[in-house]
């Protein structure tokens, strides 16, 4: 270290409290034994966080942290000394018991050697010492108090708290402190562009800056929504815009809530990574968590904000995320319905929304949206665009985001009124001349020529400038051995300076020595970030103190929290930087790290349990490792985590780009498993001849493969198109050769997939007894696999072919004991529906006020709590027939209007006749003769265009339209309508191969015997017994 050297140093002073009182009760042996072992920590302490202590003060310490490397994290180690200085002290085995305080400032100081004759000693001046020590005396018991300068590297890292302005004697005005609270478990550091250590002001950005604060202005002043959207280049300032505003909105008179994220350029293989580290970081949940502790806080911090009655929702949006809950009571029900995950984890996000924004304004932080993935986009425009302004007296909310121009936003964004674009454009000469020069402000000035050469080759880009003085560091044309830095004009070579900068990038890069070059080419297969240990796998030998000289010249730097425990996570400084980095590896030697790259992560991923939300990321490392088929099989497993969250349009995305992964490698059974899942794709959709078509190649390949278990899947799944798509004769042969398969087949869990699928055809396709028999088969599947919700849909699906059947009290039992099992697992949402079918069953019993009581105690209002229009609209439909069956008409035309309402509404058209037909028997009860009439028309329309496709009790229907006909004169309609259901029964009554199912299926079910009735009588009496 030279004699004297100027330097920005952070600098920790701490003493005992209240130790004169404590020192005059005890003998001074005892005291300076007490007092050299608080010394002795403290001094560990320091040690430990990379820090020198200078002095021991009697019984304080001064400490300084930067002395030989000056870093951008020298604030935050001093910090973390002091925190475990307070805890530790109290612990040390003293009496009486001891307290400690702590004051902490950045700033800059002369550090050198203070000779005399009689002592010679490492010293640090200048009045960043004075403030320090001065603070000190602020400092409450217990506490580490902080100076704003200190605050500015820090904030995001710490919980901190603003205390009130104080003086500081012999200096003029008043000082800012920050009291420091703990760590925080998920820390957000905010990045600032610099150039060794030195803090510069934004330059060239008053206009954009004076519109931010009018936005945010506005947020706080008309509990608005605004979406302040800051577009730019690489390298203008995007990020130092984020990081002013924070300071910013950190002095704010009111104290918002912050979410903040940052999208990451391999997202795209992570569906919902913004959302993910989103509520990580306000949760304060460690990336690096083990997944059993990320799920208990998860689940533990949720309940408490929404309560326990929203454990589902929980759970579905902790699904949304990347969690597993694999050993969850309740996981299975949100696995089994994997269409009701999105929808309940956008119901919790609205509710945590609503409880922040109800008390404190909502500032959101998102960086980099042009990497967001498609799934995190959908999420913000329903949760934080469609946030109502102004309701229930709650808060504002301002988002400010930023992008490179090439970003593509969903068309809501910018058609919301509360949009704000900002583009940055590059700075003025002038502006570019005054950043340069707060860069050097550690250096002598710099001639005239040399600053305008500086300038003329940034072309107004502030990163460009910033890596053309870390250019002039690297090569020695800024002399920093001593302060100020000293330009060496001898070594400046105009021709050789870099003319672009990514050329400037690059001469950087080749001027590092091997180990640190090859640290950076091996970082950036991975991606922005990177694995000291997945570094060591791909062959560096980088240790920390290589990857610190790196940090410490501006190419990377330490992230908060990493991905995985026990492993430092690196960045790239600058997404260019890597860029170039990745480019710089030879293409021969890249499929080769891409490999050893898969491989680590897999390793790493699956030790924290977490391959599944990893799945697109290993996909693409394979894929570009030219593992085709390893590839493949990372996408399929993605595509799974896909569908369980309703993603549809990434899965149709995915899947193309899979396909054509597949076929290029030619091997049958990965085209037939992806044709497969395309299949599903569509069938989802809704689009049954694309599933069909999807399934035909499917099977193709299945059968040359030679995998049965494929065949089956495909065969049943493709059984229920192909009945849809009224090709009853293909369908049955499909199911048929589905179940053939079943011994061939090892596995429960796709023997009982095959069941239920072909249990699904049958029912369609009006084979009840058949379908009965498929279910209960399942159910033992789903038993001997100790699957609870597997058993208890299965039973619920078993008690509703029992109903069809007129076995009224066997299908009782059975939504029994599905009810009593999705009791214990808390399903509530699949409880409401077994309750709602056992109040159809007691209704189908003769008893229709338990059915009554059932439904309105136990299912409707579950459906109205958790908004699901389906359960509402056959909830009123059940209901309506309880009360019609109690003679209270009144009340039941009610509940069929509702009904009728909210399942057209959601385009259920079928059901819809059901409340329908209600509605005409109601109507003739009440003698309301042209009303009913009326009714009739349109259901006579439907059943004549439609037949009894989608409508649950069709039967019903007939017989209404027979009576109304018969009313209205109509005997010719009324003949065709009680002739058009009887030929409906008999049909269905003679696919019931079992003969005492089938007497029940004639004989229970009211309208079947009233239709036989009709028939036995002569179609010319039509009068009916409704």
């Amino acid at each position: 270290m030279p004699a004297e050297e100027r330097r920005i140093v952070t600098i920790l002073f701490s003493d005992i409290v209240g130790s004169t009182p404590i020192a005059e009760q005890l003998d001074p042996e005892e005291w300076r034994e007490i007092v050299e072992s608080v010394h002795q920590l403290g001094g560990e302490l320091v040690l430990k966080h990379q820090g020198m202590v200078l002095q021991y003060l009697g019984d304080g310490m001064l400490a300084i942290f930067g002395a030989e490397h000056a870093s951008e994290r020298d604030p935050e180690r001093a910090i973390r000394a002091a925190l475990e200085l307070i805890h530790q002290v109290p612990k040390l085995p003293t009496h009486p018991k001891l307290e400690m305080r702590a004051s902490i400032h950045t700033g800059l100081v002369v550090l050198g050697e203070m000779a005399s004759a009689a002592k010679s000693e490492l010293t640090a001046s200048g009045d960043a010492m004075n403030l320090a020590a001065r603070l000190q005396s602020a400092a409450a018991p217990n506490s580490v108090l902080i100076s704003h300068e200190t605050y500015r590297y820090v904030r995001g890292l710490f919980d901190i708290v603003k205390q009130a302005p104080v003086s500081i004697r012999g200096r003029r005005g008043v000082v800012q402190p920050y009291l420091i609270k703990g760590i925080k478990v998920r820390p957000f550091r905010m990045v600032t562009r610099g150039v060794g250590g030195v803090k510069t002001s934004t330059i060239g950005r008053s206009h954009e800056m004076g519109q931010l604060h009018e936005a945010i202005t506005q947020v706080l002043q008309q509990d608005r929504l605004i979406w302040s959207q800051i577009i730019a280049g690489p390298g203008l300032g995007k990020t130092r815009a984020l990081s002013d505003m924070t300071e910013t909105l950190d002095l704010l008179p009111e104290e918002p809530c912050w979410l903040r994220s940052q999208a990451l350029e391999g997202d795209i293989h992570r569906s919902y990574a913004l959302i993910r580290r989103m509520w990580f970081d306000h949760f304060q949940i460690a990336e690096d968590a083990p997944i059993d502790e990320a799920e208990a806080l998860w689940e533990q911090q949720l309940t408490e904000l929404l309560g326990s009655d929203h454990q589902i929702e929980a759970l579905a949006l902790g699904l949304l995320i990347g969690l597993s809950f694999k050993q969850h009571p309740s996981i299975g029900i949100l696995q089994a319905q994997p269409g009701s995950i999105k929808p309940l984890a956008i119901k919790a996000s609205h509710a945590l929304i609503g409880a922040i924004r109800s008390e404190k304004p909502l500032i959101l932080f998102l960086e980099d949206l042009q990497w967001a993935d498609c799934s995190s986009w959908e999420y913000l425009m329903q949760v934080i665009l469609d946030e109502k302004e102004g309701e229930h007296d709650s808060k504002g909310t301002f988002v400010l985001g930023t992008a490179r121009p090439e970003w593509e936003p969903p068309d809501e964004l910018p058609n919301h009124p509360g949009y704000r674009p900002l583009e940055l454009q590059p700075l003025s000469d002038a502006e570019c001349a005054q950043l340069v020069c707060e860069l050097l402000q550690r250096s002598e000035p710099l001639p005239d020529d040399v600053l305008g050469l500086i300038v003329q080759r940034a072309e107004g880009i502030p990163y460009y400038a910033e890596e053309i003085i870390n250019f002039f560091l690297d090569r020695g044309i800024l002399d920093l051995s001593q302060e100020p830095w000293r330009f060496v004009p001898d070594r400046l070579d105009q021709d050789l300076l870099p003319q672009t900068l990514h050329h400037l990038l690059f001469t950087r890069l080749n001027a590092l020595d091997d180990v640190q070059r090859q640290a950076l080419q091996v970082g950036a297969v991975f991606g922005r970030n990177f694995w000291q240990g997945g570094l060591a796998a791909l062959g560096s030998t980088a240790g920390g103190e290589h990857l610190e000289g790196l940090e410490q010249r501006g190419f990377i730097q330490a992230r908060a929290t990493s991905s995985f425990a026990d492993e430092m996570e690196w960045s790239f400084h600058h997404k260019m930087m890597q860029e170039v980095a990745y480019e710089s590896v030879l293409k021969r030697h890249r499929p080769a790290h891409h490999r050893e790259a898969a491989r680590w992560l897999e390793s790493r991923a699956q030790e924290a349990g977490r391959l599944s939300e990893f799945a697109g990321m290993l996909g693409r490392h394979c894929e570009l490792a030219g593992e085709t088929l390893s590839a493949v099989d990372w996408y399929l497993q993605y595509d799974q985590v896909l569908s369980l969250l309703g993603e549809v349009d990434q899965r149709r995305t995915g899947l193309t780009r899979t396909l054509k992964l597949a076929m290029q490698h030619g091997e049958a059974s990965k085209i037939a498993e992806v044709h497969y899942h395309r299949g599903g794709l569509y069938e989802t959709l809704g689009d049954q001849q694309g599933a069909v078509e999807s399934f035909k190649q499917a099977l193709v390949g299945a059968r040359e493969a030679g995998d049965q278990r494929l065949v089956g899947l495909v065969l049943a799944l493709m059984s229920v198109s192909t009945t849809r798509l009224g090709d009853q004769e293909a369908a049955a042969t499909l199911a048929l050769e589905a179940l053939s398969l079943l011994d061939q087949i090892e596995g429960d869990e796709p023997r009982a997939r095959i069941l239920t699928n072909v249990a699904v055809y049958y029912n369609q396709s009006g084979d009840i007894g058949k379908s009965a028999e498929l279910y209960q088969r399942q159910i033992e599947l789903t038993k001997h696999m100790g699957n609870k919700f597997g058993e208890a849909l299965g039973l619920g699906n078993l008690g509703y072919i029992y109903l069809q059947l007129g076995l009224f009290a066997e299908g009782r039992e059975a939504f029994e004991q599905a009810s009593q099992i999705t009791e214990d697992l808390e399903a509530r949402r699949n409880h409401a529906y077994n309750m709602l079918n056992l109040g159809l069953a007691y209704w189908r019993d003769g008893d229709p006020a338990t059915g009554k009581k059932y439904i309105e105690e136990h299912a409707c209002s579950e459906f109205a709590a958790t908004q699901d229009r389906f359960g509402l609209g056959a909830s009123s439909y059940y209901l309506g027939l309880c009360l019609e069956a109690a003679d209270d008409q009144n009340a039941a035309m009610e509940a069929y209007h509702r009904a009728r309402e909210v399942l057209s509404e959601i385009n259920i058209p079928g059901l819809a006749m059901d409340a329908l037909t209600g509605l005409v028997r109601c109507a003739f009860e009440q003698g309301q003769i042209d009303q009913a009439c009326a009714y009739t028309d349109e259901l006579w329309a439907f059943l004549r265009k439609e037949g009894p496709h989608g409508m649950e009790f069709p039967l019903m229907a007939y017989l209404a339209c027979g009576k109304a006909f018969e009313t209205c004169g109509k005997d010719g309609d009324a003949k065709t309508a009680l002739k058009m259901g009887y030929d409906e029964l008999m049909t269905r009554a003679e696919k019931i191969s079992d003969e005492s199912w089938r007497k029940s299926f004639l004989e229970n079910i009211p309208e079947h015997r009233q239709l036989l009735e009709v028939k036995n009588r002569g179609a010319g009496e039509t009068a009916l017994n409704m």
